[in-house]
């Protein structure tokens, strides 16, 4: 990927980083084309989750454990929560 260069204010470029850290932001030109600027851990994230679905097993096994879900046989948890019960599993040793 080639990364382009804009000359821009400092000052502006500042608050541009210091928004994109908080949320993704859009960019639009005075043509209406847009583009979003956003942290470089969200930019992973995205990446992380556009190969993941690229693959039809892993697709297939979200699909299954979503519905299993929806069904009240297991629960789902969010990132930090599962990073917390496996922890506590591990010092527990249970």
């Amino acid at each position: 990927m080639e990364l382009g260069h804009i000359p821009i204010d400092q000052a502006e470029m500042r608050q541009v980083f210091t928004r994109a850290r908080r949320e993704p932001i859009t960019v639009v030109d005075t043509d209406g084309d847009a583009v979003v600027v956003l942290s470089s851990e969200e930019f992973d994230k995205l990446c992380t989750t556009a190969e993941l679905m690229d693959s039809p097993e892993i697709v297939a096994r979200y699909l299954t454990y979503k519905e299993k879900a929806a069904r009240g046989e297991l629960e789902l948890v969010s990132g930090e929560e599962a990073d917390r019960l496996l922890r506590e599993r591990r010092r527990t040793g249970t």
